[in-house]
């Protein structure tokens, strides 16, 4: 349950990100979580519409929590395959 609160708020925070993260892991999560934000945060942009989300975080669809697990999987790949 933990992985998949933090996967949700991994991409309720990408939703928040600036256009270039959608080209990386996390590109897949503004389309699937679209939706959500739409009928929990309408209008609602940056920081404020990352804060919304983050309250909805239990009620967001499966479609969304996955995608967030999707990218957070795919995040920790990039991690760990980067060379420090």
């Amino acid at each position: 349950m933990k992985s998949i609160i933090a996967a949700a708020s991994a991409a309720l925070l990408m939703l928040s990100a600036s256009a270039a993260l959608a080209q990386g892991p996390g590109s897949g999560v503004r389309q699937a979580c679209a939706a959500d934000h739409e009928k929990f945060c309408p209008g609602k942009t940056g920081q404020e519409g990352h804060q919304c989300m983050m309250a909805h975080k239990d009620e967001v669809s499966d479609t969304c929590k996955s995608a967030a697990k999707a990218a957070m999987e795919k995040m920790k790949e990039m991690k760990a395959d980067k060379p420090e």
